[in-house]
């Protein structure tokens, strides 16, 4: 039973981990797509607008083929509040940040949000995380560092506050999903919250809908994959993934390899040169990741205490 119990334990680990990557691997081209996006569309929120309401209709046509249940009436000030943080103002203010930072300052800034949910998960969802784990995560977070400081310049502007609202607001989000997916499904979770967040950034911009009629293919194809694939599908396998797994913590520790894959994004599709900090940067990622989640199931350690 014991051997029924850890096989089975394994599977939904070992899932979790393949689906955290791939919302990664999403978010992280996004950086390329939301760039190129920056051509037509000036106003950052004029772009996230866009991408959600086309994640609005899509998920709608979800909603009617997979017959998904509708949310208590009691959860569903959650729901916006979910949707608030990690699609409205996590959004708005990526957006604000990208086009005002340089990559390499935009990068490290997101970063802060795996430390931000590990604390936060500590907190409200008392999460233990030992010593050895949060060594590993501040040992990808030094990846980061080498990944976009090696060559790269910093800049502070008022994008730096953006950049830290947003990872403070996707922070937010994880932990809210998590305790959804204790009550609903992970489709239901995350449909029905990135609708409340699609709402709300429509009615902070609604004028940003009288873009739809201007766009032209490349416009348009570039809005469908940053919807599709950033918002949907990577929205989806991220909340699955946190249904799965054991802790929040060892799944937001992949948001640690964003930026890498951004950058080998970069070198595939822009023909970008590959660097030495390119692949340093990500060893030393992976490293923290690995070592990460050699330690999580430490029971003899002693774990840290946050005062």
């Amino acid at each position: 039973m014991k051997k029924v119990r850890f096989y089975m334990e394994s599977h939904k680990s070992g899932a979790s981990k393949i689906l955290a990557f791939i919302s990664v691997f999403f978010w992280g081209i996004s950086f390329l797509f939301t760039k190129m996006g920056f051509k037509y569309y000036k106003d950052p929120v004029t772009l996230a607008v866009l991408r959600y309401v086309f994640s609005f209709f899509t998920l709608i046509v979800f909603i009617f083929i997979k017959k998904i249940k509708l949310p208590h009436a009691k959860d569903g000030l959650m729901f916006f509040i979910s949707g608030f943080s990690g699609f409205t103002v996590y959004m708005i203010a990526f957006n604000k940040a990208v086009s005002t930072l340089s990559s390499a300052t935009a990068s490290i800034l997101l970063a802060c949000s795996p430390i931000i949910t590990a604390l936060l998960s500590w907190i409200f969802l008392k999460e233990r995380i030992n010593i050895y784990c949060w060594i590993s995560i501040f040992i990808s977070f030094t990846g980061i560092l080498v990944l976009t400081l090696w060559e790269g310049v910093l800049s502070f502007n008022v994008g730096v506050f953006w950049m830290l609202f947003a990872s403070t607001a996707l922070a937010i989000y994880n932990i809210i999903q998590k305790k959804f997916v204790e009550k609903y499904s992970a489709s239901e979770a995350t449909t029905f919250s990135l609708l409340a967040g699609t709402i709300l950034i429509v009615l902070y911009s609604p004028k940003s809908l009288l873009e739809i009629p201007k766009m032209n293919f490349e416009s348009f194809f570039i809005i469908l994959c940053l919807s599709l694939m950033a918002s949907v599908l990577a929205s989806l396998f991220w909340t699955k993934s946190l249904s799965l797994a054991e802790t929040t913590s060892e799944i937001v520790n992949f948001m640690f390899l964003m930026p890498f894959i951004a950058a080998i994004a970069g070198i595939v599709f822009l023909d970008e040169k590959l660097t030495p900090a390119t692949i340093i940067g990500g060893i030393i990622i992976l490293a923290g990741i690995v070592g990460f989640n050699r330690f999580k199931d430490m029971k003899e350690v002693k774990h840290i205490k946050i005062r």
